[in-house]
């Protein structure tokens, strides 16, 4: 549509180069010649197709908005339930990790399915979140990634203290990402629900 309007730009430039839109001779609307009536046209043209490019144009930004609106949505509810997830996991392990050494591998199993759930957020959503939130998103694969470094190079479950700190980070996350939700969907995990558990 744009080249459509630059060719009538043009032709409405050289009609008027041409000049004679008007014959001084006749009375009312006779007085306009058959170039200026052309050069009306043409006129018309150019502001109806200007009107309908600038109605699509705001179309398309708008369902851009919305389409980028739905995205930033959906990933704060994905990523407010990986860090529910996250702060529940490390409760959990920080709680029964004296009593039950075998926890070793179902964290570490755990962990890696918890690194690639983050790996695919942030891939798919960081671009649609603000900063706070993209900083919250950073740092809980910072503690998912250090956690997991940790457990597969020491062999060992750190001691339940460490655990409890990654429960309460994760769940400052958590509460970073409902921030925008937590009126419009239910299913958003906020903080008196974690530590209900």
């Amino acid at each position: 549509m744009s080249y459509l309007l630059i060719v009538l730009a043009l032709l409405a430039t050289v009609v008027g180069i041409r000049g004679d839109t008007w014959n001084h001779q006749r009375q009312g609307l006779r007085k306009v010649s058959i170039t200026g009536w052309v050069s009306f046209a043409l006129a018309c043209s150019i502001a109806a197709f200007s009107i309908v490019k600038e109605y699509q144009e705001n179309s398309e930004k708008q369902e851009n908005e919305r389409k980028l609106l739905f995205k930033r949505l959906d990933g704060l509810d994905s990523l407010a339930t990986q860090s529910w997830y996250l702060s529940s996991m490390f409760k959990s392990i920080a709680k029964d990790i004296d009593d039950r050494p075998e926890l070793y591998e179902l964290s570490l199993n755990q962990l890696r399915f918890m690194k690639d759930e983050l790996s695919r957020s942030q891939s798919s959503y960081a671009q649609v979140l603000d900063r706070s939130e993209r900083i919250a998103l950073e740092h809980l694969m910072l503690q998912v990634t250090g956690s997991l470094h940790g457990l597969t190079l020491e062999k060992q479950v750190t001691n339940s203290s460490d655990f409890e700190y990654l429960a309460t980070e994760a769940l400052e996350a958590n509460i970073t990402f409902c921030q925008s939700i937590k009126e419009k969907n239910p299913l958003c995990y906020m903080g008196e629900t974690v530590g209900a558990n």
